[in-house]
């Protein structure tokens, strides 16, 4: 090296250290050109290029520098410092990442942890989560190389132990895997053809866990604090390692690590378990122990769970478990269940409580209901932890097995499926196998049933379960002594089970004679149930009948049905004797509020819905009874008398359209009862289709004369013969009207004749069929009216019979001699006044004379008279003012010849038809004040008058008020 070439070295190097790097970059430039491969020149112009940011001339200086063979770390570090001037993030990484490696060939662990340090940094700093936990691993493994950094003793700052480092990667990792699965759910959620939202989920989760090192770190972690011996530190993170397992469980594919990862999860959560400080351990342990009710494992475990954590999500249920293990069934249990359940909707072991107290208590609906929510909850655990939830499995199904049986008959399939899956989980269960036995004896398999229970006794001759059950099946099939035989063995096998003396008891009242009435038999043994189980309903409803039919206890039969119906709200006998109790002391308000509580605690209550229905029905409550016979509906369509009575519910409410179907349902039901052609005859006419409703009538007769020659001819005739009549006959006026106002003149004209004929029938009848004179003067006076309105549009009477209904009418009231009455000289003062009116009308007006002398001298109330007299006045007058309009509106009428003559004739005519309506109108509201129809016809009248404005307007404010 020559004296200038040191010279210039010299000289550069005192201008770096003066920060004349200008100056500095020339000289390096110089000594180049004098040796190229000087490595002291090529690091000082690379901190040339870095102070003048020369970066791209600085990086290929520091690069040649490296590949130097007096290489030393300066030129790592220079590019190191160089890329962090320049603020370019990836190559300061990349070169602090060289020079890591660098002091690792050199052997300094501690400047290599020193830039290893740095690199962390680096990347917090860039919030590259994923490469940092990938470095922190790189130092974690034993394996790896990077984890003799850990050893460095004089480095500054000093490394972390391996227990720090992972649980730092813990806590990166799990808030890592947090933030991408909702980042990836919320990007995919939105996407075509993503499908349901928990099918997103699962995928981003099987994706990001797949990648997750969470599980591998945890282990390790668990492993280092089980070395060393930390105890506290070793349940921290046990506890950790478990939450994530059950987390991450469903998401391993590979068939062997998910086993492997699942035995883990066993054997943590014992270990947690044995502790007593992880609530979510015991939770696991519970969840998945493999015993039925009452097995010592799971005691123990729910003992010390509710004790520990009495706030825990389980410990309702467990409480729960406990109090049905220990067969007590305190006030309150079920709502205690479903606390549990809201707690852990994702329990099994919830679901499993909330079914069993359900059934407990008799609420078997709701067993069914929660049975069928669990099935689901139950996979979808199972998959999560890797094990079946064995013992709430078995729970839930016995619970909804044993529910269906007690639900009916028609479930009885359902409970036999479910008493051969519990079966072949559990051979050895007796109750299962009893279960099924029992199941398909109802279906109707008694082979196959009573070999099952034989067999249980064959196993054990004194199983008094099996004996019960046999008795119950005999009991069902109607071998009383058989059954009585079964009972009494069970009774000397277990003489404590109530359930067996309440059933004996049922035998023996259903024996009848001196085992029903005596007090040593039937009493005796319900006596017997109550004093060993005071909570069993059918106990008390069995002494409410003897005291009602042999004790002669009206009072304490009551109270025994009270009692029965308060433990269980399902007892149908109990709740039908006790409503009709109070039914019949005219207690409504207790027997409605009876009723009530029986459909609040079980929806599924057709006798009770029944019930309440017509209570209702009869109180004028028709909102309220449509509702309760439409639910006691739901469970018998067939119930002929529940549709009538819905019928007449929706009459009452005023939907008339909706009860004609329903009465064509009643129909449907019963075709040849007379009842139901009344009742839809009766909502036809309420609903304004008056041919329907007569058609009904009539098919009403026809069913009365068919049940004529049958055993119950009397009752039927007595029950429906005037009513019938009279209705029909009702009915045929209104049709008249109906066809009339549709101008079907030729129909209301028969019909109104018909009425006529049926008028006279009424009144040729026998006395137990003859109505009240004044029905008969209504209906005859109504089809009168008709007939001569429309004689009058086609100059003709149509009547043919009715001045002999007229007669018959007379002798029918045993009218006596005297006086005309006020009416009829009121009509011939208005003939005389009126000719031209008379004139048209002679017809009505001698029909409505020869009426009214009947009707006045007829024996009709006052009132009653009064009103019909005014109902006479008002329609005259209707018929007056339809053609005084006609009169008005078209001059070429009665003979005008369409000169100004005829045209004034014509109004002349009109006004004069108008006046007699208007003295008919006065007439009719002087009659009955009240009358909306006569003011209505008041109003109409006046307003068509002259300067009667003010009449107008105060007849149609009388007609709105009534």
């Amino acid at each position: 090296m020559s004296v200038i070439f040191k010279a210039k070295l010299k000289a550069a190097k005192e201008a770096v250290g003066s920060k004349n790097y200008e100056y500095a970059y020339d000289l390096c430039h110089d000594l180049l050109e004098l040796d190229a491969n000087n490595y002291n020149v090529h690091i000082l112009l690379g901190v040339s290029c870095q102070h003048l940011c020369k970066w791209r001339e600085g990086e290929s200086v520091y690069a040649r520098a490296m590949r130097m063979p007096k290489a030393n770390t300066l030129a790592w570090q220079g590019a190191c410092a160089l890329h962090e001037a320049e603020g370019d993030g990836e190559k300061y990484e990349a070169a602090l990442v060289a020079l890591r490696q660098r002091h690792l060939d050199d052997g300094n662990a501690d400047r290599a942890w020193e830039t290893a340090h740095k690199l962390i940094g680096l990347r917090e700093a860039a919030g590259d989560q994923r490469r940092l936990v990938q470095m922190l691993r790189e130092l974690a493994r034993p394996e790896g190389p990077l984890h003799a950094l850990l050893g460095a003793t004089a480095a500054d700052p000093a490394p972390p132990s391996l227990a720090e480092l992972l649980e730092r990667m813990v806590t990166i990792e799990a808030a890592l895997d947090r933030k991408t699965v909702d980042s990836e759910i919320s990007k995919r959620k939105s996407r075509i053809g993503a499908g349901p939202l928990a099918k997103v989920r699962q995928e981003v989760r099987d994706e990001v866990y797949a990648q997750s090192g969470l599980l591998d770190t945890l282990a390790l972690l668990v492993a280092l604090y089980a070395a060393d011996s930390d105890a506290g530190a070793l349940l921290r993170a046990e506890e950790q390692y478990l939450m994530a397992l059950m987390e991450r469980l469903d998401t391993i594919d590979d068939e062997a690590a998910r086993a492997a990862a699942a035995e883990q999860l066993w054997r943590t959560a014992e270990h947690l378990a044995a502790s007593g400080v992880c609530a979510a351990a015991f939770e696991y342990l519970i969840e998945v122990a493999d015993e039925e009710d009452g097995g010592g494992g799971l005691a123990d475990l729910v003992d010390k769970y509710t004790s520990s954590f009495p706030n825990a999500r389980l410990t309702a249920s467990g409480r729960v478990w406990a109090a049905l293990a220990a067969d007590q069934a305190p006030d309150g249990l079920a709502e205690l269940a479903q606390e549990g359940l809201a707690a852990a909707p994702e329990s099994p072991f919830a679901h499993a409580q909330v079914v069993r107290a359900a059934v407990r208590g008799r609420e078997y609906r709701l067993a069914v209901k929660t049975a069928v929510a669990a099935r689901s909850v139950v996979q979808q655990y199972g998959d999560m932890v890797g094990a079946a939830a064995a013992g709430s499995t078995q729970a839930i199904d016995m619970g909804a097995a044993d529910a269906y049986m007690q639900i009916g008959p028609e479930h009885a399939s359902d409970a036999e499926r479910l008493y051969r899956d519990c079966v072949e989980r559990a051979p050895g269960s007796v109750a299962a196998r009893l279960g099924l036995g029992l199941a398909l004896c109802e279906l109707g398999e008694s082979g196959e049933g009573e070999g099952i229970l034989r067999g249980l006794l064959d196993t054990d001759p004194a199983n008094h379960l099996a004996l019960g059950g046999l008795g119950a099946v005999r009991l069902k099939s109607g071998d009383l002594a058989e059954a009585e035989r079964l009972f009494r063995r069970a009774i000397d096998a277990e003489s404590e089970h109530a359930a067996h003396h309440a059933r004996l008891g049922d035998v023996l009242w259903r024996m009848g004679g001196e085992w029903q009435r005596d007090k040593q038999h039937a009493y005796a043994s319900w006596i017997r149930a109550a004093q060993l189980n005071p909570k069993v309903a059918g106990v008390f409803c069995g002494l409410g009948k003897w005291y009602q039919q042999h004790g002669g206890d009206g009072e304490r039969a009551k109270r025994c049905f009270a009692k029965a119906a308060a433990l269980d709200s399902t007892d149908a006998e109990a709740g039908q004797r006790l409503a009709d109790l109070y039914l019949a002391e005219g207690s409504d308000d207790l027997c409605e509020a009876h009723l009530v509580r029986a459909t609040d605690a079980s929806y599924a209550q057709p006798w009770a819905w029944r019930r309440l229905g017509f209570l209702h029905l009869r109180q004028g409550s028709f909102d309220k009874a449509a509702v309760a016979l439409q639910n006691a509906l739901s469970a018998d369509r067939a119930d002929r008398l529940c549709w009538e009575g819905l019928c007449e519910a929706y009459m009452g409410i005023g939907r008339m359209h909706t009860a004609v179907k329903v009465a064509r349902k009643v129909v449907e039901l019963a075709p040849d009862r007379v009842a139901g052609h009344w009742l839809c005859a009766q909502a036809c006419l309420r609903a304004c289709d008056a041919g329907a409703a007569l058609g009904h009538f009539q098919r009403a007769a026809d069913c009365l004369t068919a049940a004529a020659a049958g055993d119950s001819a009397e009752r039927e005739q007595a029950l429906w013969a005037r009513p019938l009549a009279i209705a029909r006959a009702e009915c045929l006026v209104a049709c008249a009207e109906r066809w009339y106002v549709d101008g079907l003149y030729g129909r209301a004209a028969d019909a109104a004749n018909a009425a006529l004929e049926a008028a006279q029938a009424l009144l040729a009848g026998a006395d137990a069929v003859a109505p009240p004179a004044y029905l008969v003067w209504g209906i005859v006076h109504a089809a009168c009216m008709w007939l001569t309105r429309v004689g009058a549009l086609f100059g003709r009477d149509p009547g043919l019979a009715r001045r002999d209904v007229v007669r018959d009418l007379a002798r029918h009231a045993q009218l006596r001699s005297g006086d005309p009455p006020r009416f009829l000289a009121e009509t011939a003062e208005l003939a005389a006044a009126e000719p031209r009116a008379c004139g048209l009308h002679d017809g009505y007006l001698q029909q409505l004379y020869e009426l009214a002398a009947h009707a006045g001298r007829a024996r009709i109330p006052a009132a009653t008279s009064a009103g019909l007299a005014a109902a006479a006045w008002a329609d005259l007058g209707y018929a007056y003012f339809e053609h005084a309009a006609r009169f008005l509106a078209v001059p070429l009428l009665d003979g005008g010849d369409g000169t100004a003559d005829g045209a004034a004739d014509g109004a002349a005519d009109g006004q004069s038809l108008l006046d007699a309506a208007a003295n008919c109108a006065l007439a009719a509201v002087k009659l009955d004040a009240e009358s909306a129809r006569a003011h209505t016809l008041q109003g109409l009248v006046a307003a068509h008058q002259p300067q009667q404005a003010a009449l107008a307007q105060h007849a149609f404010i009388m007609a709105s008020r009534h």
